[in-house]
């Protein structure tokens, strides 16, 4: 039986690239329009109307990013959701073909193996096929996806929150600085604008700090929020539609090449509650032992019983 099990694929996994990537792009678009408005400045005539005409045309680029911002900071996560939700049916499918029996262990009292078999699918298509037609979320899912889009709204927008303050206090530094020093100021202020636009290029772009209090450059920061949420909300997915079933783990993916944070939770058993039984770490120790960290790309495959899992993966559980 067990030989017929498998681990969800990276393929199969959400296409976590293609969301970072237009996200990225299309801050580096807005930085390039900056840049722009910058080189165009007149530093020696740079007054205070045309100081407020630059820092107006600047933020209507970034109004225009933040609207943009908005829209992904709600599609991605539901799209990442919504495909893990149907890597959890896929998962189930998956069982359901290496033989899951009615004598299955490590399911929740009461669940029914005849409702995961019912379930399952054979692709993840036919699964997301499944989720919109009669299988809508429950109210914990609901939350979770309302969570995750205003989370991830507000770190986008404080991205382009801190290009915003930054950008109109170097304008204005390098006005007054005209000013002050006349002809010679004008050099200081043409220096501090190219250095301005350095710092907004792609080589170096501007720092923020998240949460964490970690720094990052915009377009790493903006990468890491897009690829740290999907995959977050992936793994809910999956999570939260196997306990519907009342399936109680999931078994970590094994990449070649992971870091060495990742690298001994690779094929592990996780708990998706704190009261499953058994001595496994959850979901939320495995994050703090290391596992999921920003960007990380590993994933769960739900795991109805143990029975379906591999020697060397129940040697290494030792279930």
């Amino acid at each position: 039986m067990a030989d017929n099990w498998r681990e969800i694929t990276e393929e199969e996994e959400a296409d976590i690239e293609r969301h970072v990537t237009r996200v990225v792009r299309r801050v580096g678009s807005a930085r390039i329009e900056i840049e722009d408005i910058l080189r165009d400045l007149e530093l020696a005539e740079l007054n205070r109307q045309k100081q407020r005409a630059a820092i107006r045309k600047i933020n209507a680029v970034l109004d225009r990013l933040d609207a943009d911002l908005r829209v992904e900071a709600e599609d991605i996560p539901a799209q990442t959701f919504e495909h893990g939700r149907a890597l959890a049916l896929l998962a189930f499918g998956i069982a359901a073909a290496a033989g899951l029996s009615a004598g299955a262990s490590a399911l929740a009292e009461g669940a029914s193996v005849a409702s995961i078999s019912d379930v399952g699918t054979e692709t993840v298509g036919a699964a997301k096929r499944k989720l919109r037609s009669d299988r809508g979320m429950n109210n914990e899912q609901r939350a979770l996806l309302a969570n995750a889009r205003e989370t991830l709204t507000e770190d986008l927008l404080a991205a382009t929150q801190n290009t915003r303050r930054h950008v109109k206090r170097e304008i204005r530094r390098a006005a007054a600085r005209t000013i002050r020093e006349g002809e010679a100021g004008q050099q200081g202020a043409r220096a501090q604008i190219r250095d301005l636009r350095w710092r907004l290029g792609a080589s170096a772009n501007l720092a923020i700090t998240d949460r964490g209090g970690n720094t990052w450059k915009l377009n790493d920061y903006v990468e890491m929020a897009v690829r740290t949420k999907s995959a977050e909300m992936q793994v809910e997915g999956e999570r939260t539609e196997a306990l519907r079933e009342g399936v109680q783990y999931g078994v970590v993916s094994t990449h070649v090449g992971a870091c060495e944070k990742c690298v001994p939770w690779q094929g592990r058993i996780l708990a998706l509650t704190s009261d499953a039984p058994g001595d496994f770490s959850t979901i939320e120790e495995s994050k703090n032992g290391g596992l999921w960290h920003p960007s990380c790309a590993h994933s769960l495959t739900m795991l109805p019983t143990f029975d379906l899992l591999p020697k060397r993966l129940r040697d290494k559980n030792g279930v």
